[in-house]
């Protein structure tokens, strides 16, 4: 997986969603297939249809800014898919990878120190988990049992058929989330980050089937549901945290949803669970 590959598959999606009527062509005819043709996406974003169907083959070609909002604007993109258009399109950099192994943001620790007993957890730009709360383990995974490498949300949300009895909205919950982590991976240029999304989508039917989709939410839902181990529900308002320095860790934290017995849920819950 790489970012151009990834660019010229969402071009290619986008352009099928487009009708000619949506975008102000003249509707005529029968088309061999759904949506734009090259030659019309070219016309609308001002560029020739040979610079164009480059891009559409993942050729080595740097688009520049204004190329790549004239095709925002030729294909209507909304402001999420344009954020990430361009963030695929960006000429790639040099990456430097850390010298030492991570760390758990300081900000972010003293957060989840003081924030029970609401589930909360420290992740990376891969979804690692670094750090939880007792509640989080109890509702969601025992991850100090864990190998280093499976303390993932998304591997654990995808593979472990224990997620689909907890996330009560289990495919919109983690379609989104596997939403979210997309827009991060077009804008990170981390070699490994691309080993990373190949292992991903080989471990998951669904994964590969909701990549494959190429579409972009803008909005994070801000509630969702557990269900915890007796079958009870429990109604949260989703929070994320970045701490004021530069990182690519954020903090996850659930509140109760107000008029709900969520607090008391995560007090028992803490209290059955011993501290790693």
């Amino acid at each position: 997986m790489n970012h151009r590959q990834e660019l010229a598959d969402f071009l290619r999606k986008s352009r099928a969603r487009r009708q000619p009527g949506e975008v102000g062509l003249a509707v005529g005819g029968r088309r061999r297939t759904p949506g734009l043709k090259r030659e019309e996406v070219a016309l609308l974003a001002g560029i020739s249809a040979t610079y164009y169907t480059y891009l559409e083959q993942a050729r080595p070609v740097h688009p520049s800014l204004s190329v790549l909002e004239g095709l925002c604007r030729a294909l209507r993109l909304d402001p999420g898919e344009r954020a990430y258009l361009i963030a695929l399109g960006r000429p790639e950099a040099e990456f430097q990878p850390p010298e030492t192994p991570e760390s758990v943001e300081p900000d972010l620790a003293q957060l989840l120190g003081v924030i029970s007993p609401c589930p909360a957890w420290i992740v990376n730009r891969y979804r690692d988990v670094l750090a939880w709360t007792r509640t989080t383990k109890a509702l969601i995974a025992d991850w100090p049992a864990l190998p280093a490498p499976d303390r993932n949300m998304l591997r654990w949300a995808l593979t472990d058929p224990h997620a689909q009895d907890v996330l009560v909205e289990w495919e919109a919950t983690t379609r989104a989330a596997l939403v979210r982590f997309r827009v991060d991976f077009a804008s990170n240029q981390d070699p490994s980050m691309h080993a990373f999304v190949d292992r991903l989508l080989e471990s998951s039917p669904y994964a590969r089937t909701w990549w494959d989709d190429h579409r972009i939410i803008s909005e994070v839902p801000s509630i969702m549901r557990f269900r915890d181990r007796d079958g009870a529900i429990i109604e949260t308002r989703l929070s994320m945290v970045r701490p004021a320095t530069p990182s690519d860790q954020q903090l996850i934290i659930h509140t109760p949803a107000p008029g709900t017995d969520a607090e008391d849920r995560f007090r028992d819950l803490e209290a059955s669970t011993e501290p790693d």
